[in-house]
């Protein structure tokens, strides 16, 4: 009987069955944190290094805080449905595709989806490859990327298979910390570069292009961004204890924190251009050019770490 009841458990918490609101674990806070452990990932920094070589500083903000507040806020509608019933994305689409067609349709997102999480695992092995180097160990990157990237995947699957407790864990300490770094990183990059000299880099990238056209090509590139969470926004709000926590939560954490995090890569890319004349997209490389070299390691090492809870808690969705 016990192991029956452990069965029930675990098909309720991660597996096909509605959940009631007994079962219920996070509160807004479990719920913004886990989901933010999942937004702020190192691709946010990539994302707002493509932004910036389109636009100017005050655009690159208006046009990545819009799109991605005004469609993230929308698309995160459905929420009060999964969490009101207890059901995730899978459950919901199983009404309509059946079962069959929900086991074919979530394998081809998992597939399309790999892309994202292959970023993840080699900006974790380029962050631990820095840190080796600043350390002298000398580490090749062509042997320890591999290495090291299926290293980050391994620990992200051990953070899924630990199911939602360990993810809220996780992510408690990872975010809070990984919020600080942020707002160290932009003032870091303040200092390192007058901030009129970043206000004033004009778009690199303007070739046939009037400026209308830039600044849409950069708002379909955050839109798109916006739509990439709705396989993920649809999963982890079931375990909210209110409709409102749950919405808030995880509009919040994708239209406003990864964001954020969207804006300081297109901060750190434009300081980059003003200090050194080309434009970076890898955080690893532009936080070792524009910090001390104490804060750099400290920033690669979480940074390398946000890699871990980011696969973790895309594998758990």
């Amino acid at each position: 009987m016990s192991k029956m009841n452990d069965f029930i458990q675990q098909e309720t918490i991660t597996g096909i069955v509605p959940m009631t609101n007994k079962d219920r674990q996070y509160s807004f806070w479990d719920l913004f944190l886990s989901t933010s452990g999942f937004a702020i990932a190192t691709w946010c920094y990539t994302q707002g290094a493509y932004v910036a070589q389109y636009l100017t500083f005050n655009q690159m903000l208006i046009n990545i805080f819009s799109f991605n507040i005004i469609w993230v806020f929308i698309e995160c509608l459905p929420i009060l449905f999964a969490v009101k019933y207890g059901i995730d994305l899978w459950i919901w689409l199983r009404a309509v595709l059946g079962r069959k067609g929900v086991a074919v349709l979530s394998t081809v997102i998992s597939l399309a989806n790999f892309g994202w999480y292959a970023v993840t695992a080699n900006l974790f092995a380029s962050s631990m490859i820095h840190l080796g180097n600043n350390f002298g160990l000398g580490l090749d990157k062509g042997v320890w990327a591999p290495i090291l990237g299926t290293l980050c995947v391994l620990l992200g699957t051990l953070i899924a298979l630990g199911g939602p407790e360990v993810i809220k864990g996780t992510n408690r300490f990872l975010v809070v910390a990984l919020l600080f770094v942020g707002l160290i990183i932009v003032g870091i990059c303040f200092v390192a570069v007058p901030i009129r000299d970043i206000m004033n880099v004009q778009p690199a990238i303007q070739e046939n292009l009037t400026p209308i056209e830039r600044f849409m090509i950069s708002g379909e590139g955050n839109v798109a961004v916006a739509f990439s969470w709705s396989t993920q926004a649809f999963v982890l709000p079931r375990l909210a204890k209110s409709e409102r926590s749950g919405y808030w939560a995880t509009a919040l954490s994708y239209g406003v924190v990864a964001p954020f995090f969207a804006a300081t890569g297109g901060v750190m890319a434009l300081a980059m251009f003003v200090k050194t004349g080309v434009y970076e997209s890898d955080p690893t490389t532009m936080l070792s050019t524009l910090s001390t070299p104490a804060f750099a390691l400290l920033s690669l090492l979480l940074v390398a770490f946000a890699n871990i809870g980011t696969q973790g808690t895309g594998s758990y969705v």
